[in-house]
């Protein structure tokens, strides 16, 4: 049983002008009221839409813990609307991506889980999903936004980088080197030293902009305390991709997304 939150975009028909239908995966977590912000979408709905999940495991898991964090995603999911206007997709899914990278609240950027090591390896990719290119980096350490390493491959001809390939890049694109560990972070992986049974997750951003184009992206430290070098499914289709047709991205256990090649198979259900 894959325990997921996914954020999924599916079944637009551009050429007939079909509006949005949502495929709620799993039930969420009833979040704080804000007046005027989100809402829960079921059976079909017009676009534009920006759909961000903050990960299947929360930083902390107590109640106060989750509607501050679930405040954090409504509140960047506001403030990349008008990036919905662009006419690329990617633009959206990157700035969210960015934003929840710098909110130690999150999995991904600065804060992450660390590895069986100590040390905080990033991935992170994206999906166009009106030219279905995928491009992403992995095992990532000491640079705050993977994302923008990922979206800048784009226009790569080696779209998919591990080290030194994703390093080098980093340096060309002057990002700067930094420690990614928080005083939380530390604390949470001493105690997984007596408690393994602790995970965290994926963040990710689906959209569907004005022009009718979808695009995904994900971003990681991965679930925490695992074998270093290990692959997330953020890497790959199977836990983020997109379309003409379908935007999601997955979060969850990677190995069984992998396995069930989850995102893509979405898009023949």
């Amino acid at each position: 049983m894959i325990s997921q939150a996914l954020s999924c975009v599916g079944n637009y028909l551009k050429n007939q002008q079909q509006p949005i239908r949502i495929s709620k995966m799993t039930e969420p977590t009833p979040a704080p009221s804000h007046p005027g912000g989100p809402r829960e979408i079921y059976g079909k709905e017009d676009g534009p839409i920006i759909l961000i999940h903050g990960g299947a495991g929360p930083m902390d898991p107590t109640d106060a813990g989750i509607n501050a964090a679930t405040r954090d995603v409504i509140a960047i999911a506001q403030s990349c609307l008008k990036r919905l206007k662009n006419k690329d997709p990617l633009d959206p899914v990157e700035e969210g991506l960015i934003q929840l990278e710098n909110n130690p609240k999150f999995n991904a950027g600065y804060g992450s889980a660390l590895q069986e090591d100590g040390i905080s390896r990033l991935t992170s990719a994206v999906m166009d999903g009106s030219k279905q290119k995928f491009s992403g980096v992995i095992s990532l350490s000491h640079i705050r936004h993977p994302s923008k390493l990922a979206r800048a491959l784009q226009t790569a001809s080696s779209r998919v980088l591990t080290s030194p390939g994703a390093e080098n890049l980093a340096q060309d694109l002057h990002l700067p080197t930094e420690n990614l560990v928080t005083t939380s972070r530390l604390n949470q992986y001493q105690n997984r030293l007596n408690n393994p049974s602790q995970s965290v997750d994926t963040v990710g951003v689906a959209v569907l902009n004005h022009h009718g184009k979808l695009a995904s992206g994900t971003s990681t430290g991965g679930r925490g305390f695992e074998k270093p070098g290990r692959v997330s499914d953020s890497a790959t289709v199977a836990g983020n991709y997109a379309s003409p047709v379908l935007a999601a991205g997955a979060t969850g256990i990677g190995e069984e997304i992998v396995d069930d090649a989850l995102c893509a198979r979405l898009e023949t259900r």
